[in-house]
């Protein structure tokens, strides 16, 4: 784990390097209940490292590092999560 965030409702976001987190794979990053189970609803992944997680006040995720790929889609170092956990399509800044 390199990063975590703490959402406004609670949920705890977490980046770094596993492949699995509470017994589930999760590629790199996760969000967990604030009692530290496992959020199932967010399983977009990465296929590198996040190094940062900025939860917006919409309950959108910012996601950085160094990855290629965001959700099984071609995002460049940064990419957005939307609340429920999956890719937001409409941001993609090309870092």
């Amino acid at each position: 784990v390199i990063s975590f965030a703490v959402q406004p409702d609670g949920k705890v976001l977490v980046g770094g390097q596993f492949s699995t987190l509470g017994g589930q794979t999760r590629n790199r990053i996760a969000r967990l209940y604030a009692d530290g189970t496992l959020d199932d609803t967010m399983s977009a992944g990465t296929n590198g490292q996040v190094s940062t997680l900025v939860p917006q006040v919409d309950g959108k995720v910012l996601v950085g590092g160094q990855f290629a790929t965001l959700g099984g889609q071609p995002r460049s170092n940064i990419g957005r999560l939307n609340a429920n956990g999956t890719l937001d399509t409409g941001f993609n800044p090309g870092a």
